[in-house]
C-alpha cells in the first residue's frame, strides 16, 4: 500500500530518531575525552538515548542501536574503548530498558542494570589489563600511579600558592592517601554504576513527562521513592566491618559504606524534594539548596542521614499509607 503524503514526515522523523539515538549515545560517551569538566557529566547520560531507542522502537531496535553506537565509539577511539562502552553503557541500557518495559520499578532497573554491566566490565578489564596472567603486583602499580597523581596535584597546589604547612601535610600523608584511594576503587566503582543507572532512569522519566507518547517505566512518583528496607542491614554490616581492627575488614566495610551512603543520599534528596513540593518552596531557592548540598559535606551527610532515618520516621508517611512495610 502506497504511503500517503501526510505519513511521510512522520516516517522520516522515526528514521531520524532511530539513527540519532545511537549517534548521540556515542557522542555523550566520547565527550569525557574531548570536553573538559562538563564531559564527565555528559558521559553519565550515554545510556539514555539507547534506553529511549529500546522503549520507543522495540528491543530489537535497541540492540541494533547499541551495536551501531559501539562501532561509532570504535571509530572515534579504539576497539578496547568500544568494548568497554558496550559492556558498561550499552549493556546497562539494554538491561534497564527491558525491566522498564515491564514496569519493574527504579530499584530493579537500576540495581540489575548496574550489577550486570559492572560484572561484565569487571571480567573484561580482568583480561584486558593482563590481571589474569599473573598480575600479582597490579595493586602496587595502582598505588604508585596514585602517588604520581597526588605528587602532580601537590606541585599544582604549590604553584597556586597553597601554604607550605598544608603542602607538607599532604606530602607526608601521600602514601596513605594513595593506598586508600586504590582500596576504595570497588566502592567507588559500584557507586558510579548505581549513580549512572539512577540518573538515566530519572532522566527517562523526565523525558516522558515532556513526551507522554513514550512508554511509562512505572507509575510511582520520584517524590515517593525509597530504597529497599533491607538496605539498612547492609549499612549496619558496613559500619561493623569498618570498626574492626583488621585492615582488610576495615577496607571492605568502608567500601560498603560508600555505596550505601550514596543510596541513602538519593533517598534523602527525594525526601527533601517532597517537602519542597509540599510547602511550595521557591524554585530558585531549591537550586541554591542543592548547590549547598554538593558543596558542603556536613549538609550532604545530613541529607544521607535523612534518607536513612526515613526508614523509621517515615517523613512522607508513604509507608503508613501502604499499610505494611516493604518486604
Amino acid at each position: 500500500m502506497a504511503e500517503s503524503p501526510a505519513e511521510e514526515p512522520q516516517r522520516r522523523r522515526v528514521e531520524l530518531g532511530r539513527l540519532a539515538a545511537p549517534l548521540l549515545s556515542a557522542v555523550l560517551f566520547l565527550s569525557i575525552f574531548y570536553v573538559p569538566v562538563l564531559g564527565v557529566v555528559l558521559n553519565l547520560f550515554a545510556p539514555l538515548p539507547l534506553i529511549y531507542s529500546s522503549l520507543r522502537f522495540g528491543e530489537g531496535a535497541g540492540a541494533g542501536a547499541a551495536l551501531f553506537s559501539a562501532l561509532v565509539v570504535a571509530a572515534g577511539s579504539d576497539p578496547r574503548t568500544a568494548a568497554f562502552y558496550f559492556l558498561s553503557y550499552a549493556l546497562m541500557a539494554l538491561v534497564m530498558s527491558r525491566l522498564m518495559s515491564r514496569q519493574s520499578g527504579l530499584n530493579a532497573a537500576a540495581g540489575y542494570g548496574a550489577g550486570v554491566s559492572m560484572a561484565a566490565t569487571a571480567v573484561f578489564l580482568y583480561f584486558a589489563l593482563g590481571m589474569a596472567s599473573g598480575g600479582g603486583g597490579y595493586y602496587d602499580e595502582l598505588v604508585k600511579s596514585a602517588q604520581t597523581v597526588i605528587a602532580e596535584m601537590i606541585s599544582a597546589y604549590k604553584k597556586a600558592g597553597m601554604q607550605e604547612e598544608q603542602l607538607a601535610i599532604l606530602s607526608k600523608n601521600s602514601p596513605l592517601i594513595a593506598k586508600w584511594s586504590v582500596s576504595l576503587i570497588p566502592g567507588m566503582a559500584v557507586s558510579g554504576y548505581l549513580l549512572m543507572a539512577f540518573c538515566n532512569y530519572l532522566s527517562y522519566k523526565f523525558l516522558r513527562s515532556r513526551w507522554p507518547g513514550l512508554k511509562a517505566p512505572d507509575d510511582v512518583s520520584l517524590l515517593n521513592w525509597y530504597p529497599p528496607d533491607r538496605t539498612v542491614f547492609v549499612f549496619i554490616a558496613g559500619m561493623a566491618l569498618a570498626l574492626l581492627p583488621n585492615d582488610a575488614a576495615r577496607v571492605a566495610g568502608i567500601n560498603v559504606l560508600v555505596v550505601t551512603v550514596l543510596v541513602y543520599s538519593v533517598a534523602g534528596s527525594c525526601v527533601l524534594r517532597f517537602w519542597f513540593e509540599k510547602i511550595r518552596f521557591p524554585k530558585f531557592l531549591r537550586m541554591f539548596s542543592y548547590i549547598l548540598i554538593l558543596l558542603q559535606p556536613f549538609i550532604a551527610v545530613a541529607v544521607a542521614a535523612m534518607g536513612l532515618f526515613d526508614l523509621w520516621f517515615d517523613f512522607r508517611k508513604i509507608r503508613r499509607q501502604a499499610g505494611v512495610k516493604e518486604e
